[in-house]
């Protein structure tokens, strides 16, 4: 089966992979290489077993914006809505189709025109949403920063000093505050299991700790009452 290479070749009609993975992999490379982003455009099923038996891939720009239908009866808003971070879709006709045939993911169909100008500068398309994400070791980099409580600015502008510039990072704030949100779900979640593991041992401990916890709970409200009055 063909591998994977750092400095993917373009992708060829029989070119064969082992995973869907390995495929939708090879032509994000290939296509951060050339200058565009990829998504999917539809995985389809076997109604019979189930798995995933096609899919398609094209360029960030397929398809066209769906505009959205003007509500007479309810007025605009005064606030602008929020622009979102996306881009604009030309119909580009770029695309790679993948079928599994015999344990495999065979390219059936390639088109590798596009319709737009294409991203020449390398640093700019790790910005591209198919191209963004934060590696596993930098997570964990980033991990010990939010133990040590820096600020994510803090933790961004260490990221830029490692990096040796902020374009070659390869991913944006949001991305950085999104793993932070879930740094701190995961610390809360743990939080919890932490102290329900308290009470457990305590009550095992003491048989009349539940009952001697709730009445200082039950006084302490009583006299925070007492100061709201």
């Amino acid at each position: 089966m063909l591998e994977v290479m750092s400095t993917p070749q373009q992708p060829t009609a029989m070119m064969r992979f082992d995973t869907l993975e390995d495929a939708e992999k090879h032509y994000k490379m290939y296509a951060r290489q050339k200058g565009f982003g990829v998504r999917y455009c539809f995985r389809k099923k076997s109604e019979a077993s189930g798995e995933l038996i096609r899919a398609s891939l094209v360029c960030h720009r397929a398809g066209l914006k769906i505009k959205r239908k003007v509500d007479t009866q309810n007025p605009q808003p005064i606030a602008p809505e929020r622009r979102r971070n996306t881009s604009e879709r030309t119909n580009c006709p770029a695309r790679m189709f993948v079928k599994r045939r015999d344990n495999a993911w065979v390219v059936t169909e390639i088109n590798d025109d596009h319709n737009h100008p294409l991203i020449k500068k390398w640093s700019l398309t790790g910005y591209l949403r198919s191209d963004r994400h934060i590696p596993e070791e930098e997570q964990q980099f980033v991990k010990l920063l939010h133990s040590c409580n820096l600020e994510p600015s803090r933790q961004m502008q260490l990221l830029t000093e490692l990096h040796g510039q902020r374009e070659a990072i390869g991913y944006t704030d949001k991305d950085l505050a999104n793993l932070l949100a879930k740094f701190r779900a995961e610390h809360k979640y743990t939080d919890m299991q932490d102290t329900s593991e308290y009470f457990k041992s305590s009550q095992h401990l003491d048989k009349d700790f539940f009952t001697s916890t709730s009445l200082m709970m039950k006084i302490r409200s009583n006299a925070f009452t007492r100061l709201m009055v």
